[in-house]
């Protein structure tokens, strides 16, 4: 799967949308939010096992539990989530790529990140980025201008390294520092 996190959740509501509307043509009737929410917690509820939604498994978790709600209105969460979106869509910027990233390597390669300041150590576990790059490194439109320093676990650098490659959003390049790679915007 080589699609970001966004777009995994962005394709997941418009085919859960388009879903429950084609089973809304199918009847003459109006159906209730009530049915509304049944179709679509019938719809959601095997994906949770399928590894192409993996990365979602929470939040495919959450939206069964609005559906199963009393009150709840699962149809218009995912027109809002939708919205949302569209919005941001308009609004993509390079520092939003930089944080798609490393969604993407969260749910990848099970790697989490962390903002740390200058006189902060590496930790091991995480990818480090510190915190005055991030300030520093964009401008107000959030386009990059200068090259982003990450710290990586060192034994999981190359694997790293072939992820941010496969986005074909970053040119990527290891540092003489064991670990450490630079991150320029291709855009």
């Amino acid at each position: 799967m080589n699609e970001t996190y966004t777009d995994a959740l962005n394709g997941l509501v418009a085919h859960s949308l388009i879903h429950l509307y084609l089973h809304c043509d199918e009847s003459s009737r109006f159906i209730p939010t009530a049915k509304r929410n049944q179709i679509l917690v019938q719809h959601l509820k095997p994906k949770i096992k399928q590894t192409e939604y993996s990365c979602l498994k929470n939040e495919l978790k959450r939206f069964i539990a609005i559906g199963r709600k009393q009150k709840g209105d699962l149809e218009l969460k995912l027109i809002e989530i939708k919205k949302i979106h569209e919005d941001l869509n308009q609004e993509i910027n390079e520092a939003r790529n930089i944080f798609d990233l490393l969604e993407t390597i969260k749910v990848k390669l099970k790697i989490d990140s962390r903002f740390i300041q200058k006189d902060e150590g590496r930790t091991s576990d995480f990818i480090c980025i510190y915190q005055s790059d991030i300030e520093k490194g964009f401008d107000d439109k959030g386009n990059q201008i200068i090259p982003l320093l990450m710290l990586t676990p060192p034994k999981k650098t190359p694997s790293i390294i072939e992820v941010i490659k496969n986005t074909s959003l970053f040119v990527v390049e290891e540092t003489e520092i064991k670990g450490n790679i630079v991150l320029k915007s291709i855009l």
